[in-house]
């Protein structure tokens, strides 16, 4: 092996890229974060009722909501827009472009996508003898959201010019779900 741990690291391998120096700063992975990066918020609801039909089976009904908004995601700070049809398309930062040609990627950390869920939760419970029962739950559901699941690696957004075209099925939307 070329490099051995006895041997310590070359001397070269932590030589920073100069930062005045935009033709080597492009050629690096960018990522930032959005000064006015804003704390996620979730707002979340739920009503429902509950009715003993008799003295050992109870029904239940419930409607929940969940709003998320702020929500982290990542964009493409640099991404190509076709501003003039027939024409190339336009940088954000034009000099900031790969010796392959490809536009660097500039990856943005930011505060900007939604999500909501609704839900219609149906239970019944009876009791039997000798402190038996049964428990029949179930949930029909939707989950939307701009953003993949955060905890799932950020996979970011695909066009960071328009934000309301992200909106799709939650990567862990599961809209029937029945417990016995």
């Amino acid at each position: 092996p070329s490099i051995l741990l006895r041997n310590g690291f070359p001397g070269s391998f932590l030589a920073p890229v100069d930062i005045t120096n935009t033709a080597a700063v492009a050629q690096l992975f960018i990522r930032a974060i959005d000064t006015n990066l804003k704390p996620s918020t979730i707002y979340q609801a739920s009503y429902g009722f509950q009715y003993s039909l008799t003295s050992n089976f109870v029904v239940e009904a419930n409607y929940v909501l969940n709003r998320g908004r702020h929500l982290w995601d990542l964009e493409n700070r640099n991404q190509p827009i076709l501003a003039t049809p027939g024409q190339p398309p336009v940088l954000a930062f034009p000099n900031f472009v790969q010796t392959s040609g490809s536009p660097t990627y500039i990856e943005w950390l930011t505060s900007e996508g939604n999500s909501t869920y609704n839900a219609l939760q149906i239970s019944a419970d009876r009791k039997f003898a000798q402190g038996m029962g049964l428990h029949v739950a179930y949930t029909w559901s939707k989950a939307l959201s701009q953003v993949s699941d955060f905890e799932a690696g950020l996979r970011g957004i695909q066009n960071r010019y328009d934000r309301n075209a992200e909106w799709g099925y939650w990567d862990n939307d599961t809209p029937n779900r029945l417990v016995v």
